[in-house]
């Protein structure tokens, strides 16, 4: 099961969803109860898991759905990946209303995400930057490395983003997570092990002595 977000907005009744799943009606049952309407769908990548609900969402609340333009082959293949991974039923591939980029995307005037491209679980994984509170999608887990060897994931380029992220982020930044739970950067630098482990594995060829 992986987590969908919804972040409350300074405005009044608006919010964001990241990552929308495949519990559409949860979601759906959620945003009613907190009495807020989405004014965006932000998808840290575009695995079927995280964008299975983007688009009836869409449809609904007449809002854009974002996603880095590296995940486009991706998007396209999601129902393929989900019949590989045997999960039931289809979904609905969403249109792609706002392309993400390295930067800043602002909202109503004044609240922002920072969009940080990530790439190497999928090409176009991003991390979203909301206040002190970070969406990591598959980049970053509290608990594990994280590593699925899906089509399109690249172990080196994974590396590279997760140590590029650490130096950039706070660290009391709460990271929050596509699956598992959340937790405090600092935190997880120093008790995942899984994650040091997989940061310090050298990709030189081991040579084998005369």
């Amino acid at each position: 099961m992986s987590n969908t977000y919804i972040a409350l907005l300074d405005q009044p009744g608006d919010c964001i969803v990241i990552d929308p799943g495949l519990d559409l009606g949860r979601i759906e049952e959620t945003l009613a109860h907190l009495q807020v309407r989405p004014v965006g769908i932000f998808c840290t990548h575009a695995h079927f898991d995280h964008i299975g609900s983007a688009a009836p969402l869409r449809d609904r609340f007449a809002v854009p759905v974002h996603l880095h333009p590296a995940d486009g082959g991706l998007l396209a293949r999601a129902n393929f990946l989900m019949m590989v991974c045997k999960a039931e039923g289809r979904i609905d591939i969403p249109t792609v209303d706002v392309e993400l980029a390295e930067g800043i995307d602002l909202l109503n005037g004044q609240d922002t995400i920072r969009v940080i491209h990530a790439p190497g679980h999928t090409p176009g994984s991003c991390l979203l930057q909301f206040r002190d509170v970070v969406f990591t999608g598959d980049t970053l887990y509290r608990d594990s490395a994280g590593v699925v060897n899906f089509p399109g994931e690249n172990q080196t380029m994974l590396r590279g983003s997760l140590l590029r992220a650490f130096e950039y982020l706070p660290e009391s930044s709460l990271i929050c997570p596509g699956h598992g739970g959340a937790g405090i950067l600092e935190e997880i630098k120093h008790k995942n092990h899984e994650l040091h482990r997989f940061l310090h594995v050298s990709d030189a060829p081991v040579r084998s002595q005369p």
